[in-house]
């Protein structure tokens, strides 16, 4: 009981630690921005504190100029999508020539699409298998039964954990057909 208690107590201290080593970046780069008189270097310096939020807020690191792109789709989808839901899907979207692209290879559709589907699907019928097991067998009620059940319920959340790998993916799907409508609207608002 001491030992816990004095777990939670040092704990206590490492998350402040932690917490103010984290927030260390940012509070420097706001301090620097009230003192610099350079515009240029204060407008660098507000990018870099745009970004060091964007990755405390949603765990994402991108150029200043991505991430207003990225808003600039997020509200033409008008709610169809979370910003989280687009940015899980970040690692297909591109900027080229200043425009927003996805592209999904058949080796990133094959890896994080199709094995994911198969891998869940296999471990779901393993589930509905060894529920049919449990069934049958007369020792169902013993402490073996008990643990064919526990293992049916770890396989069924380890499946669904495995489809939702496949997510991010299926988002930037939809999200393609999406993102050449907002860069032909782009276009045409330009024009």
């Amino acid at each position: 009981l001491l030992l816990l208690v004095a777990i939670v107590w040092k704990s206590k201290d490492f998350l402040e630690y932690w917490s103010n080593r984290q927030n260390f970046r940012r509070r420097l780069l706001e301090e620097i921005i009230n003192k610099i008189q350079k515009q240029e270097i204060k407008n660098f310096l507000e990018d870099e504190l745009i970004r060091e939020y964007f990755v405390r807020v949603f765990k994402f690191n991108a150029e200043v100029v991505f991430i207003e792109k990225l808003i600039y789709f997020h509200k033409f989808l008008n709610g169809e999508f979370t910003f989280n839901q687009i940015i899980k899907s970040y690692r297909y979207i591109k900027l080229k020539d200043g425009k927003l692209s996805i592209n999904i290879s058949i080796v990133d559709w094959v890896i994080d699409a199709f094995i994911y589907y198969i891998l869940a699907f296999i471990l779901f019928i393993l589930c509905v298998f060894m529920l049919i097991v449990f069934n049958f067998v007369p020792w169902q009620y013993s402490f073996r039964g008990l643990l064919l059940l526990l293992t049916t319920v770890i396989i069924l959340i380890l499946s669904a954990f495995i489809r939702v790998q496949a997510i991010p993916c299926e988002n930037a799907k939809k999200l393609q057909f999406k993102l050449k409508q907002f860069n032909s609207q782009q276009l045409d608002y330009h024009i």
